[in-house]
């Protein structure tokens, strides 16, 4: 979507300022990320992850990369969100603000 609107800007003159994703799996292929990587969003976007969450680092077939500068998340090492499980939003959500 950040491509889409840099692309094809909205009335007011709004724009992307930063893109955050959580614990985003590998989905573009090698010539998109490579662009991407050049444009403008390449230098603001951030892949916050919890060190042990294994989607970001799944291997599927095509190889596709995953986009963004790493920002690793840690629950604590005795907090049950920073296992391999509990990728939800909701998990990433309860980690960066406890108590919501």
């Amino acid at each position: 979507m950040a491509v889409d609107i840099l692309t094809n800007p909205l009335a007011g003159n709004r724009t992307v300022a930063s893109v955050y994703t959580f614990g985003t799996g590998p989905a573009a292929d090698l010539t998109f990320a490579r662009n991407y990587g050049l444009s403008r969003l390449g230098s603001c976007n951030f892949q916050v992850a919890r060190t042990f969450d294994i989607m970001p680092a799944l291997q599927l077939l095509g190889a596709p990369q995953t986009l963004g500068t790493p920002v690793p998340l840690s629950g604590g090492d005795f907090d049950s969100y920073n296992g391999s499980t509990f990728h939800g939003l909701y998990n990433y959500i309860d980690l960066l603000n406890p108590g919501s």
